[in-house]
């Protein structure tokens, strides 16, 4: 469904929304940028407020939504003291006449802490989508932080019913105020008309028509399990793909602080025998380029050891790719159960079985993917999940 599609409410009293994805870059950006659009188009008027830098990675992508970019990182000593004071600012005038504050990610806890404050005192209610719901790394975002935020916040939305228990369970918030909303599509990203197809995509990479591409595509962390997927292509070259395919493991993603050189996947990847077959491609991906490596791939790797959600699967969907992905957070709740073949994580043996099943039956790979592409189009679709954001904003006011 485009969101041109989606009836738009002619409310006169329509709800006026600031929402703070804060980065421009990466898939918050994207998820909010889907939802700030389907937002519109059931009624709400909604401002997006970012980082002034990097570029906005939607930069040219039709928008109905009003963005503005005021926010300002601490890249620097003179911004370290400035940033505070210019993101106090930034949000205050992009909610000025709107009653609803929904941030999509933190600012970090000083710039919570005078924000979230300020906007209270102005009478606003703030909605909070934890993405992640328990932070990956403590340094960048703290329980006792997400504590401070949960307690604060008038309403919190997750994107499943698995990731509402486990915020219940590890923080002292109450369930009345926890909403479940599901993740939407990518559809814009697929969809939208570009250069890249099945062959040129593939020929870009130096793939052959008897490669069978494997691609693992994000940002590069600890917790997403590289170690787990090598060791899986490992055992999968080992057994051999039939007919005289070769197995190809396609990287593409930015390295979150040098995170690949730490951990060793290099050396890991020559002792797995691999170095001739894999693709990597370590750096920010520019969205018209996100295609290009979806049509590359036979089949899309999520070998999370945790997690709440993953855009990455989402765009698996919207793309009609095939995905194994391992249960994790929310990932294999509700319908994505029958759209995903799902494996424990940290289990190399589990994933390269989902993995070579799928790899060596391009039918069953296209069918999965097909009928993946399906449930992005229906249970994934943006209407109804505006409508049930909507219905939060209404709640709280």
């Amino acid at each position: 469904m485009s969101f041109a599609s989606l009836e738009a409410v002619t409310d006169p009293h329509s709800i006026r929304v600031a929402m703070c994805p804060a980065l421009s870059h990466g898939g918050i950006a994207h998820y909010t940028y889907a939802l700030a659009e389907a937002l519109q188009a059931a009624g709400v008027d909604t401002k997006v407020l970012m980082y002034d830098e990097p570029e906005y990675d939607l930069v040219g992508y039709p928008h109905a939504h009003a963005i503005a970019a005021d926010l300002q990182l601490a890249t620097s000593r003179r911004r370290k003291l400035t940033s505070p004071v210019q993101n106090l600012a930034g949000a205050l005038l992009a909610s000025r006449g709107r009653g609803v504050a929904h941030f999509q990610w933190s600012l970090g806890k000083r710039n919570d802490r005078l924000v979230w404050r300020a906007l209270h005192a102005a009478q606003k209610r703030i909605v909070y989508t934890a993405h992640d719901v328990l932070p990956h790394e403590p340094d960048i975002m703290s329980r006792q932080h997400c504590q401070w935020v949960y307690d604060r916040a008038d309403a919190i939305i997750v994107h499943g019913e698995k990731l509402k228990a486990t915020l219940l369970d590890n923080f002292t918030v109450s369930a009345d105020k926890v909403r479940v909303i599901a993740h939407g599509n990518y559809n814009f990203v697929s969809d939208t008309p570009g250069s890249w197809q099945r062959d040129n995509a593939r020929a870009s990479f130096g793939f052959g028509a008897s490669d069978r591409v494997v691609l693992f595509f994000g940002l590069i962390r600890e917790y997403k399990g590289i170690d787990t997927l090598i060791d899986a292509c490992r055992e999968i070259a080992r057994r051999g793909l039939p007919d005289g395919q070769r197995l190809r493991l396609l990287i593409g993603g930015r390295d979150f602080k040098n995170h690949w050189s730490e951990a060793g996947y290099q050396q890991r990847i020559a002792d797995a025998g691999l170095a001739d077959s894999v693709s990597l491609h370590m750096l920010h991906i520019p969205m018209p380029e996100v295609a290009r490596f979806f049509h590359a791939a036979d089949v899309v790797a999520i070998p999370y050891r945790r997690g709440s959600q993953s855009g990455v699967l989402q765009l698996t969907y919207s793309f009609g790719k095939a995905a194994v992905a391992t249960r994790v957070g929310s990932l294999g709740e509700g319908p994505n159960r029958d759209v995903t073949r799902f494996v424990e994580p940290d289990s190399p043996a589990e994933l390269a079985d989902a993995l070579y099943e799928l790899l060596a039956d391009a039918g069953a790979a296209q069918a999965l993917g097909a009928k993946a592409r399906r449930y992005a189009e229906t249970e994934l679709g943006w209407g109804p999940i505006a409508e049930a954001t909507r219905a939060v904003y209404d709640s709280v006011r």
